[in-house]
This record gives C-alpha cells, structure tokens and sequence, in this order.
C-alpha cells in the first residue's frame, strides 16, 4: 500500500491500517540518525581492543506546522501528537527521499511565537526505529503428552516423596 504513494508526498501513516496518523500542514525540516557503534574493550596493559560493529536503530526527527485551518485542527493535532507519543503504535513516515518503516513516535516539543504568527503552531517529533524480533513458537501436537516441556519460570521447592528420598539414600557413595 505504501509503494503506490507519490514520492513528492510527506505522509504519516499507522503502519499496521495504512491511514493517515498525522495531518501537518507542511513538513518544515528532517534530521536523521543513524549509529553504528564501534564497540571497544580494555586489554592488557591499559591498551584498548576495538572489535564488532553494531547497528543501533535509526532515528529521525521532523519539524511540522500546524495552523488549524488546513487537514487537522489544533487541538486534533496535539491530541494526536500525545497520543503518538505516549503509545505504542508504529508508524510509516513517507518523505520524498525515502520510506521509513516501524518507526514510533518518542519525543514532542512545540511552541508558538509572535514571529510566526501566534496560531501557527510549530512541533518537533522524535521516532525511533523499532527492530521487532522473531519469537519462537511450539507446533500444534495431537495429544498434550506429545508437547515439549516448556520453562515458564521459577519452580518452588516441594520435599520429595519417600520413594525419591529412598532411591537417593541408597545411591549415595559410601
């Protein structure tokens, strides 16, 4: 759904329905970031070991406005603004350059000014990228015998019953 989007566009889009998260009326500036960390370690003698590079997730930063008078009101902005912010949802933000999937929205400063025009507002939203991983999951079995025995935490201690204390004793090295 995301590919049929004209590229000059700037959309911000609820990743998993593809409608439309957030309506600004222009996209002022983008700041992207994207670390690779060189990690190091202490070794002999005071020296330092550089080995293995690790990709952090990639973040951006969009400038909007809103002046209410275009696709979303103020108030709906804001409110969706903070409830971006404060929620889980992930995110497709389409800018002319590029698609940027499974990002969600982190970080939110706004302000109005006089230079501006007091009724424009102007906001900053910070989204991080989101790496989902794979989880593992047991096939269906026929009979509940038949499934794997699986690890779902701690176990409390319980005193063996007699035979078990039995067997113990009389394995036991003399």
């Amino acid at each position: 759904m995301v590919q049929d989007l004209p590229t000059s566009q700037w959309q911000i889009l609820f990743e998993d329905t593809g409608a439309v998260a957030l309506a600004p009326d222009s996209v002022v500036a983008l700041d992207f970031r994207n670390d690779q960390l060189v990690a190091t370690h202490p070794v002999e003698q005071g020296t330092f070991s550089s080995y293995s590079k690790v990709g952090t997730p990639f973040a951006l930063r969009l400038r909007m406005t809103c002046s209410g008078q275009q696709a979303m009101a103020r108030d709906e902005f804001l409110a969706r603004l903070n409830s971006l912010v404060q929620g889980t949802d992930l995110l497709t933000i389409v800018s002319p350059d590029r698609v940027h999937e499974h990002m969600n929205a982190d970080h939110l400063d706004y302000r109005r000014e006089a230079t501006s025009g007091v009724s424009l507002l102007t906001v900053e939203v910070w989204f991080t990228e989101i790496r989902t991983t794979a989880v593992k999951t047991s096939p269906p079995t026929a009979e509940p015998s038949g499934a794997g025995q699986v690890n779902v935490g701690y176990v409390q201690p319980q005193t063996p019953n007699s035979s078990v204390q039995a067997a113990i004793k009389n394995s036991r090295i003399q």
